[in-house]
């Protein structure tokens, strides 16, 4: 009579499913697999292949739609921006008198803005592009090698818009 620990693990793989003590190895079931007590115990369990791959995808989707929604985001803001300075410029189609109604002159913080909202954009298009390579190697699913997400926009109206129920 022997006493230790049995396991089990996910069919095709050496992913543990689950383990526990035996009194016996003689009483191990079919199918799982007898250590020791020296040995120590087998590890943690994890979730299936199926499920860990069913997880990994919806994170990878939930990483994409974010990402998309920043570069909206910041392309919006870059083209209020770039309007603004356009509207200004005699050389630009967009191009409004001073004395016309529609004409707003860009306040100097919003100058200075531009070029930091640019190198977000830039950001958060290479993390788009990591995003898509995620996939590539077999297995990815069982540990993602996510990239690093960019610092997030967040625009100055949106603290400003009451939520609606």
């Amino acid at each position: 009579m022997s006493a230790g620990y049995i396991f089990e693990c996910w069919p095709g793989t050496d992913l543990l499913k689950s383990w526990t003590i035996i009194d016996d190895q003689s009483n191990t079931p079919e199918g799982w697999h007898f250590l020791e007590f020296e040995k120590g115990p087998p590890g943690q369990p994890v979730e299936s292949p199926e499920q860990q791959e069913s997880y990994a995808v919806a994170m990878l989707d939930a990483k994409q739609r974010q990402a998309a929604l920043q570069v909206s985001a910041l392309q919006s803001r870059i083209d209020a921006i770039n309007y603004l300075i356009n509207t200004g410029n005699p050389d630009h189609p967009d191009f409004l008198e001073p004395d016309d109604p529609d004409y707003l002159e860009p306040t100097p913080e919003e100058v200075a803005e531009l070029p930091v909202r640019k190198a977000q954009l830039k950001s958060w298009n290479t993390y788009r592009g990591k995003l898509g390579r995620v996939t590539n190697d077999e297995g990815w699913y069982q540990a993602p090698a996510w990239p690093v997400m960019p610092a997030t926009y967040t625009s100055e109206m949106s603290e400003s818009i009451p939520e609606t129920a």
